[in-house]
């Protein structure tokens, strides 16, 4: 009994629209016109019931991944069995921040306030930026 397993996906709605497309492009493109019918009714009678059982929860808009169980029959038909739905929550472990190579933002916005507070010192003392450079310099 073959097994389609989907992807992680964000919302159990991405999850059945994976699997909708899946399935016409596996049951419905491919099948004669009679047995296109047949597929289409059942996927749609089992999309409904795994529909229902989702929103039942309250788990349409939390992160999913669906697996299908299935039969196929002689003619292309697609006999569904049963889906397994996992639900998962999203929730923070973890919070980090990475700086870029060189001077860290932060690092940078307390040197220039330091640096604009010693030029505001220099100016009530009568010093001139030139003289504060040049003695910088030689020291």
């Amino acid at each position: 009994m073959p097994v389609q397993r989907f992807s992680l996906s964000l919302t159990c709605k991405g999850a059945i629209f994976k699997a909708k497309r899946w399935f016409y492009a596996t049951f419905y493109s491919r099948a004669s016109d009679n047995v296109k019918e047949l597929n289409k009714k059942a996927w749609a009678e089992f999309s409904r019931k795994i529909i229902e059982q989702v929103n039942s929860r309250g788990a349409a808009d939390k992160p999913a991944r669906l697996a299908i169980e299935y039969e196929v029959g002689p003619n292309q038909e697609f006999k569904p069995i049963s889906a397994h739905v996992e639900v998962f929550e999203m929730k923070s472990i973890d919070s980090f921040k990475v700086p870029a190579p060189g001077v860290e933002p932060e690092e940078k916005a307390k040197l220039t306030a330091e640096l604009e507070a010693l030029i505001r010192k220099a100016k009530e003392s009568g010093l001139s930026l030139e003289e504060l450079l040049k003695q910088l310099r030689t020291s």
